[in-house]
């Protein structure tokens, strides 16, 4: 028997928009809630640098987003 994936809520073209919107929050307390948000949902799979924190918005869930 086949396994059905269920179809995501959030395909990758509305992931893109929310990936463009929060690069133009400005609002660090904003920033600091999304990161805590999306860390209790994926762990640790991010990067960070001196540049900023990274993380692949493909791997969240759509609970989580």
């Amino acid at each position: 028997m086949q396994e059905q994936k269920s179809a995501r809520k959030y395909n990758s073209h509305k992931r893109k928009k929310i990936s463009e919107k929060i690069k133009k929050l400005s609002s660090k307390s904003d920033l600091v809630e999304i990161f805590k948000i999306v860390t209790r949902d994926i762990g640790e799979n991010y990067s960070e640098n001196k540049s900023g924190i990274y993380f692949n918005l493909n791997l969240v869930s759509d609970d989580a987003i």
